[in-house]
């Protein structure tokens, strides 16, 4: 168990993602504790950037030099209501985060259509925590079903971050973050409506999630050219089969704008862990498919706590059409999933050596780059919790040694325009 002294020059984020409302069933051996946790973790990692007063090198700046960043965060784990049904569990997690140095909590309007958020404000009020203790973000894009309540709109940014904060009993969360760019709003107006909420109290900054390096430079032109607020930080895909963004479009950023990014899925949704070496495991989320059964019990389960529509009833039963994580699957079985799977064979013998798991040697890996602000993870249990925690022991071994091996390994490492050139 890390305690709070060892983890104390951290600082970290702990995030809330389930879903987005989708039920699904599991195998008959997953363990209903490992069923009913759908909490995920982000810790920040770091180390001193050019700010002469940090004089610790353990952290790095998540984007300015108000919030510095920490260690490894998290992919969302499948199943929401079940938490729902069994708060003890969330509240167990948070609880060990919080302790363990963790100081972020992240969650987003659309998971669970809005219910994460208030579990999430529900745990924070009890425990009682100072709000200056730690920071709060959330994701606005997809609020609702109408047309209006979805979108980056002057109009949904402000009224999904008031609902946002309706639901987490807050008076303003640290960063609220574009969950997507929307080709239907001008950029002049999400960069307006970002700025206004900023001005208004109801935020300290700004971000985007899954927006190309072309996007946010036009945000941040836009925002110098009228005199208003920039994003500071980017949510992307990062992994060993997912580099190219994260290692060469947005360190270009990073340094000349003073871009952030938050990076997610470090362990490609399980494959990394080597779980599906053997073909898929029934508990994995590969193996996973919507269950017309579950979906009812979800249903009818959420109808006794929220009033919900005829309309509501028929999109969530059209969930059951959906294939679950078909696509997982599909991934795990092609050729390309097939010479990944051989190269994380590999990678798990270099971790044995190391003396650390697979999955603290991707985390650690993937916090090593120097755009890097935070790692999202994805946890099921306190276990996992734990070992993620413990990707901060191997960071020291992440030499260029290290990770000239790792390179050799996976073949794939990206070349910036620089070197393209040269």
């Amino acid at each position: 168990m890390f305690t709070h002294q060892t983890l104390s020059y951290i600082s970290s984020l702990f995030f809330l993602y389930p879903c987005s409302g989708t039920w699904v069933t599991f195998g008959s051996q997953i363990s209903d504790e490992v069923r009913c946790c759908l909490f995920s973790y982000c810790l920040l990692l770091g180390k001193k950037r050019a700010f002469n007063y940090c004089e610790n090198p353990e952290f790095r700046f998540l984007f300015s030099p108000l919030l510095k960043k920490g260690m490894p965060s998290l992919n969302p784990p499948p199943s929401f209501f079940n938490c729902l049904r069994f708060p003890q569990m969330a509240e167990n997690l948070m609880t060990i985060a919080y302790e363990s140095g963790v100081n972020l909590f992240d969650t987003a309007e659309v998971y669970a259509s809005g219910r994460a958020e208030i579990t999430l404000g529900n745990i924070i009020k009890k425990k009682g925590w100072r709000r200056s203790s730690f920071v709060i973000t959330t994701k606005i894009y997809w609020g609702g079903q109408a047309e209006t309540e979805r979108g980056l709109s002057r109009k949904h940014i402000i009224e999904g971050l008031r609902g946002s904060l309706s639901r987490l009993q807050l008076d303003y969360v640290d960063i609220v973050f574009a969950n997507r760019n929307d080709v239907n709003s001008p950029m002049e107006e999400i960069v307006r409506a970002m700025t206004f909420v900023i001005n208004q109290g109801m935020a300290m900054y700004w971000g985007t999630s899954r927006w190309s390096a072309m996007e946010i430079m036009e945000a941040y032109s836009v925002a110098r050219q009228f005199n208003l607020i920039p994003p500071v930080c980017e949510q992307a895909e990062y992994h060993y089969f997912q580099r190219d963004k994260v290692e060469v479009q947005l360190p270009e950023l990073y340094h000349k704008i003073g871009v952030g990014a938050m990076t997610w899925s470090p362990l490609a949704c399980g494959l990394i862990t080597g779980k599906y070496s053997d073909g898929v495991p029934e508990s994995s989320r590969a193996a996973m498919k919507v269950s017309l059964i579950e979906l009812t019990r979800s249903f009818l389960f959420c109808g006794i706590l929220f009033p919900i529509s005829m309309v509501s009833l028929m999109f969530f039963f059209s969930l059951a059409l959906m294939k679950g994580y078909q696509w997982l699957k599909e991934r795990v079985s092609s050729e390309e999933g097939r010479r990944q799977l051989a190269k994380i064979k590999e990678l798990h013998l270099l971790a044995d050596r190391l003396g650390c798991t697979a999955a603290q040697l991707a985390i650690a890996w993937c916090l090593r780059s120097e755009g890097v602000s935070s790692v999202l993870l994805g946890v099921s249990n306190t276990d996992q919790l734990i070992e993620n925690l413990g990707a901060l022991q191997i960071l020291s071994q992440m030499t260029p040694q290290t990770i000239t091996e790792i390179d050799a390994l996976l073949g794939n490492k990206p070349h910036s325009k620089k070197e393209s050139r040269a």
